[in-house]
C-alpha cells in the first residue's frame, strides 16, 4: 500500500516518501507508512487504515527504537569495516535515521561488561522480539564502551557482539529512560522476591479492546441442540485482566 501511495501521489508532483520501523522496541514486528513533505519541508506522516486516511503519527502502544526514511540516493556511509561486526540487515545505505522526528531520543554510552570472543570495533544494540534479541543499530566501541546515537527512549535494550552470524551479550540488559538515563537490570541470587505473573506479554490496545468486548458475555448450556431449555452458566461482569477460572454452579 505504501508503494502504491508513493507512485500515485508522485504522479501528481507530490513529494511523498516511505518511513518505517524495522522492529518496534516492544513488539515482534515492524511497520511502514507514508510521509508527505509540505512546502516548508515539514514532514506530514500518514497512512491508510481500511477505508480512512489517518494523518499524523500514532504508534499507539508500540515504542519505536529506530525509524528510518527510505532514500533513492545512496547515503555516504562506508560499510567496508563494519561487515565483520554488524549484521547485514543494518548495512543499508539507502535510508536515513529520522527517529527524532517521532519520539524522544538519546545518545548513550553503554559500558561493555562482557568480553567478545574476538576483537571487535563495533557493537550492536538489540531489543527483545518475544523470542530472541534482534539488532536495531550499531555503535562504535571506544575504551570498553559502545556509543549509540538517536535511540528511542522508554525501551529495554541489550548491547551485543555480532560474530559469525550469532549475537553474544556485551552488557547487561538496560532500560533507556525517558530522561535519557540508563538503568541496568543486573540479576542477583542474594536478593530475591516472590512475584505473581498475571500475563506473559504486554496488554496491547487491541487485546484490551477484545477484553472489553467480553464484558456482559454470557455462557449458556442446554440439553437440546436448539437451546430451547438453555440455562445461564456464567456471565462476565467486567473486562478480564488475566486468564480466569470460572466456577459454574448449575
Amino acid at each position: 500500500i505504501v508503494i502504491y501511495n508513493v507512485t500515485a501521489m508522485r504522479a501528481f508532483s507530490l513529494s511523498v516518501g516511505i518511513d518505517y520501523s524495522p522492529l518496534w522496541g516492544n513488539y515482534s514486528w515492524g511497520h511502514k507508512w507514508n510521509v508527505l513533505f509540505l512546502e516548508n519541508d515539514k514532514p506530514l506522516h500518514f497512512e491508510r487504515k481500511k477505508d480512512t486516511l489517518s494523518v499524523g503519527f500514532d504508534s499507539f502502544d508500540r515504542r519505536p527504537a529506530k525509524i528510518f526514511r527510505e532514500t533513492f540516493g545512496r547515503q555516504d556511509i562506508n560499510f567496508t569495516d563494519l561487515k565483520e561486526d554488524v549484521p547485514e540487515n543494518l548495512l543499508d545505505n539507502h535510508r536515513i535515521d529520522v527517529t527524532h522526528e517521532y519520539t524522544k531520543v538519546s545518545n548513550i554510552n553503554v559500558p561493555l561488561r562482557y568480553s567478545p570472543i574476538s576483537k571487535k570495533r563495533y557493537s550492536v544494540i538489540c531489543t527483545f522480539n518475544n523470542k530472541n534479541w534482534v539488532s536495531q543499530d550499531w555503535g562504535k566501541i571506544k575504551k570498553k564502551q559502545a556509543y549509540f546515537k538517536n535511540m528511542g527512549t522508554g525501551i529495554l535494550y541489550l548491547a551485543m557482539y555480532y560474530d559469525n552470524g550469532s549475537l553474544k551479550p556485551a552488557s547487561d540488559p538496560f532500560i533507556l529512560m525517558e530522561d535519557g538515563q540508563v538503568t541496568f537490570l543486573v540479576p542477583t541470587m542474594t536478593k530475591t522476591q516472590n512475584m505473581q505473573l498475571t500475563r506473559k506479554f504486554p496488554c496491547s490496545n487491541n487485546i484490551q479492546a477484545y477484553c472489553d468486548n467480553m464484558s456482559n458475555g454470557n455462557f449458556q448450556g442446554a440439553n437440546n441442540a436448539d437451546f430451547r431449555d438453555s440455562v445461564s452458566l456464567f456471565t462476565i461482569t467486567k473486562s478480564p485482566e488475566k486468564i480466569e477460572t470460572a466456577l459454574i454452579t448449575n
